[in-house]
């Protein structure tokens, strides 16, 4: 069976990066596939760069 495209690694970091709530959703679909320290470090680096794009939209 085919892989479907919302369960493809690259979606995953795509939506996490574009809109954080879907990526959010689509790790949480997807957490049988990942440890969680996977999911963790997925979720910390998503905070940390939605701070920074956050910080950036503030300050100009």
């Amino acid at each position: 069976m085919e892989t479907k495209w919302y369960d493809k690694k690259w979606m995953l970091w795509a939506a996490l990066i574009i809109c954080w709530p879907l990526g959010l959703y689509l790790l949480y679909r997807q957490r049988r596939n990942y440890t969680k320290t996977q999911i963790i470090l997925y979720i910390i680096i998503t905070a940390i760069w939605s701070a920074f794009a956050l910080l950036n939209v503030s300050q100009g």
